[in-house]
């Protein structure tokens, strides 16, 4: 097993799953009632919207991609038989 490349799985695993969680909860905000009214003030007054609601969708699938490396890094880390 090569040490380095499963701490460098499991980094990206453990951020990978922190940043979808923590979109996944900006999105539950911005569909909510209040983050919806917000939303429509916004773009009434000609704004794009609340920022954090139009990045949270692509944010959430950059942490399920890290996720995913994070898993592949530490397959291959476990089937490393090399020092």
């Amino acid at each position: 097993m090569n040490p380095w490349k499963a701490i460098t799985g499991l980094i990206l695993l453990v951020a990978g799953i922190a940043l979808f969680w923590n979109s996944y909860n900006q999105l539950l905000r911005c569909n909510s009632t209040g983050g919806q009214i917000a939303t429509g003030i916004s773009k009434f007054f000609g704004g794009n919207g609340i920022p954090a609601c139009n990045d949270a969708t692509v944010l959430q699938i950059v942490g399920i991609v890290a996720a995913i490396a994070g898993v592949v890094i530490l397959i291959l880390a476990a089937t490393d038989k090399s020092k």
